[in-house]
């Protein structure tokens, strides 16, 4: 049935109960036409066609009686947008689904609420010299929004169609810890796996006495012989720098990352049991020591002598990545350190260098863009819930005085997730003095911006319902503010069309 009928049927109802997205029409080999419709408190599957042909389906839980077209031939039938009518979606449109990006330059659209999938797409483009990944949760989130693997890939998924989106796009698991995790998001359908053996790093290592380490370590075992050649006495010329392994800088490196190392490799091996295709990012950012060039020619080239092949790696650069706001730190001093990094990564192996905590980070973008030659992965993820913040300041200002208070009273708790530097006492212990138009401003201000950030497991907790509904009330408000915020990150690491 032609989008333009369907269309104009719910045109013509002067209730003006539903809204049709235009961009979700879809049909099968069957005829039928498949879009996504709203009223004032739902979204539903729309699914149109002749009666036989709809009498033959097995969707479930339909939302509404059948909407008759006059012909006595085509009808419409509304169905409720769960999971098990999802599958079957999945089954007929399998080209809505994730797939594996590999090396084209990424950006990483972390969504917290599950409803941003539109606005990325719409910032983003169909022709953009990106590949997005749009499903992106790191199990921290999950934890803390009460969602899980399947709701992720899901909510993306019905916001894929939504918009008629006809790119390639990825579903990142992100900073996965153990096999558990891993198995779990395999099953669900992510196509990407970022693994983050942190908690494994010995950074003692690097700062505890010679002595002390050739006590507790065996020099002489297999491992730290096969360390030894191969990097002691080695010098690499890695573009004007130049790498030199001395004993014992070689054992503290290694050291240091060979749990990690460890781990990484066992997960890969589960990996190739299971999928024959995915992209594979190692992350090494939320450490405390900085990633030096001799460690990460250590580590990208442990893993490649051990056979992983990865596709991009995160490294702790130099300076400071606080959640929320802008990059911390000599810029120059950054820069120098991805061009050494990149040069490593060309003389390795190609793989991307990846940016985490890359929402707001607008000083270093372009220096980032310029230096990795535009062969990068970057993570955002606050910038986008705080976009909603911003919503609910503007057309629900009662609640976002809510949310504030909340923010207060338990910011000591979800600041332990968190490395921040805000200090809570210079914010206003409530809203209620301020005027509704100032509320929108407080977004745009570091302190609130943070505060917001680490808060949003205590929000959802506390009030989720009201939450949605405003983001719901005010959809397309929602979109044009996160489409403009992305766009800004975008346009500086000069992708923009």
């Amino acid at each position: 049935m032609k989008k333009e009928i369907i269309l104009e049927i719910f045109q013509k109802d002067t209730s003006k109960k539903y809204f049709v997205y235009p961009n979700s029409f879809l049909s099968d080999k069957r005829n039928l036409t498949y879009f996504i419709v709203k009223n004032s408190n739902n979204k539903y599957l729309g699914i149109a066609g002749d009666k036989e042909g709809m009498n033959n389906l097995t969707f479930l839980n339909p939302a509404s009686e059948d909407i008759n077209l006059g012909d006595g031939k085509n009808i419409i039938r509304l169905y409720c947008m769960d999971d098990s009518n999802l599958e079957k979606i999945k089954v007929i449109f399998p080209f809505l689904l994730p797939t594996p990006i590999g090396l084209s330059s990424s950006f990483g659209f972390g969504d917290r609420l599950g409803i941003a999938t539109p606005a990325h797409i719409r910032v983003i483009g169909n022709n953009r010299n990106i590949s997005p990944v749009f499903a992106q949760q790191s199990v921290r989130e999950l934890e803390k929004t009460g969602r899980d693997y399947r709701e992720v890939i899901d909510d993306v998924i019905w916001g894929v169609f939504q918009e008629g989106f006809e790119g390639k796009w990825g579903a990142d698991a992100d900073h996965l810890k153990n096999e558990e995790q891993l198995r779990k998001s395999v099953k669900e359908g992510f196509t990407m796996y970022t693994l983050d053996p942190s908690d494994l790093i010995q950074e003692q290592a690097l700062y505890i006495r010679t002595n002390i380490i050739k006590n507790k370590h065996d020099f002489d075992s297999l491992y730290f012989r096969k360390v030894k050649k191969r990097y002691v006495g080695k010098k690499y010329k890695i573009g004007n720098y130049t790498l030199k392994f001395n004993e014992d800088r070689a054992i503290r490196i290694a050291i240091v990352y060979k749990k990690a190392l460890d781990f990484i490799l066992s997960m890969y091996r589960i990996l190739k049991e299971n999928l024959y295709l995915f992209d594979l990012e190692i992350s090494f950012d939320e450490t405390n020591i900085i990633t030096s060039p001799e460690a990460h020619f250590f580590i990208a080239n442990e893993m490649q002598e051990s056979g992983v092949e990865f596709d991009s790696l995160a490294l702790r650069f130099p300076g400071i990545f606080e959640k929320g706001i802008d990059y911390k730190g000599d810029v120059l001093e950054f820069s120098e350190s991805v061009n050494i990094h990149r040069c490593i990564s060309k003389k390795i192996g190609c793989y991307k260098l990846s940016l985490h905590s890359g929402s707001d980070k607008f000083s270093i973008y372009p220096a980032f863009a310029r230096y990795t030659e535009s062969l990068f992965h970057i993570k955002t993820s606050g910038t986008t819930w705080l976009e909603a913040m911003r919503v609910i300041a503007i057309c629900n200002e009662e609640l976002f005085r809510e949310l504030y208070q909340i923010a207060i009273g338990r910011f000591e708790e979800n600041r332990k997730d968190y490395k921040i530097s805000l200090d809570c006492s210079v914010l206003p212990k409530t809203l209620f003095d301020i005027k509704n138009e100032e509320l929108p401003k407080l977004i745009d201000r570091r302190e609130t911006r943070q505060l917001f950030h680490i808060s949003y497991g205590s929000f959802l907790e506390k009030r989720r319902k009201e939450i949605y509904e405003t983001i719901f009330k005010n959809e397309e408000k929602y979109y044009e503010l996160v489409a403009n915020c992305l766009g800004r990150h975008l346009s500086l690491l000069e992708i923009s069309e």
